[in-house]
């Protein structure tokens, strides 16, 4: 996520941290320093979860915490949000995800990307629709 200069870095840190699973929050975020386009200061915090477990509980919970609204539009989009090497971009409201909340949102977001494994062979659009709809599904049923 970007830091602008009117934004407090440790609210934008919050925020990203509110997004992952209680037992990822713990993650270790770095800062960068940016200039804008003006010359203006911007901060680029990033964290990086290496673990196949942890990265899956990070999507359960973001897909899982996303209105149904949101989930379908997950799920309808989902082949402009694939790239060809597997990733899947999901970009989140900033200002709701420091709140506690998941929505998604494509301006001034928290960027996120998975990086999938996914089956040689199959369609990539379908499997990552398959992935989704399971958490959705598994959503529901708790």
């Amino acid at each position: 996520a970007f830091s602008h200069a009117t934004e407090d870095k440790d609210k934008v840190e919050k925020a990203i941290k509110n997004l992952l699973p209680e037992e990822n929050r713990d993650l270790w975020l770095t800062r960068n320093a940016l200039k804008g386009y003006h010359g203006d200061p911007i901060t680029m915090v990033t964290g990086k979860i290496r673990t196949k477990k942890g990265a899956t509980e990070v999507l359960r919970r973001v897909v899982q915490e996303l209105s149904s609204l949101d989930q379908q539009r997950l799920l309808d989009e989902s082949e402009e949000r694939l790239d060809d090497g597997g990733n899947l971009y999901i970009r989140l409201d900033k200002q709701i995800a420091y709140l506690g909340k998941v929505r998604l949102l494509k301006t001034d977001p928290v960027k996120m990307t998975f990086r999938l494994r996914l089956p040689h062979g199959k369609d990539r659009v379908k499997n990552i629709s398959e992935i989704i709809s399971t958490i959705i599904k598994e959503g529901s049923e708790a």
